[in-house]
Formats: C-alpha cells, structure tokens, sequence
C-alpha cells in the first residue's frame, strides 16, 4: 500500500505495515481453513445423545423441542455446564453447517418450538434489517 500516489517506486519507508482494521488480504480465501463455513458442528457422542433426547420427531415437518425455554419462547440446551445455546441454531449447525458471525437463522414455519433445520433458513443481519424496513413502510 502507498502513502501517496506518485511516480516514486516503492520503498520499505513509503509502505505501511498491514495490521489492525486496516489490513488487506489478497487472498480471498483464508489459508488453513478449508470449507470452514460448509462444515458441520462437530459434537461429541455423548452431547448429540442428549440433545436428541430432548427431541420429539412425531411429526413429519417439524420436531418439537421437550426441552428449557428462554423468556422468550424459543428452546435452550445446555452443551456444558457453562455455555447455553439456542436450540435451533444448534441443531442448524449440528446437522446443516455452522453459521457465520453476522447470520441468523429465521423461522419459516412460525412455530417457535420447532427446531427441525429444514424449517429455519439463514440470513444475515443486513438483510433482516432492510426486510423491517420494507414492512414498516
């Protein structure tokens, strides 16, 4: 990266160093990583045996979560004895792929206790923003 633009070939004092906010990656794709958004939550035997347990896949469309609630109605499951997840962000990222830091899922059959993955579909912030908007207006 220049400082200034100019006829001037670059030198070691008129580049600066990549770091911080600031830094720029070439590469599109990050190295050591492959696929890292594709890739399903990893889980032990013994969490996936629990977590399936709380399920009730009676029905054909959605499976039910038996388990705790948060306030606001959507299911919780305790992975350890210190983290608490959504259980339907859970279940994406268990049996679909693991979602970025700006997605969210959003419920397409309107039914806060179904954590059936094919009934919840990913979107990023942005997009659930500039939706309200278009509804509000």
């Amino acid at each position: 990266m220049r400082l200034w633009p100019g006829k001037k070939k670059d030198t070691a004092d008129s580049v600066l160093p990549e770091t911080g906010a600031f830094a720029y990656n070439a590469d599109p794709k990050p190295r050591g990583k492959k696929n890292a958004r594709k890739a399903k939550r990893k889980v032990s035997a013994e969490v996936r045996r629990r977590f399936e347990g709380y399920l009730d896949k009676k029905s054909r469309k959605c499976w039910v979560w038996k388990g705790s609630r948060t306030a606001d109605g959507y299911g919780q499951f305790w992975v350890s004895d210190r983290k608490v997840v959504k259980a339907h962000r859970f279940a994406y990222e268990m049996f679909v792929r693991v979602l970025g830091k700006k997605e969210r899922l959003r419920n397409v059959c309107t039914g806060k206790n179904c954590i059936n993955p094919a009934c919840w579909q990913p979107v990023t912030i942005g997009a659930t923003q500039a939706r309200r908007r278009k509804i509000k207006i």
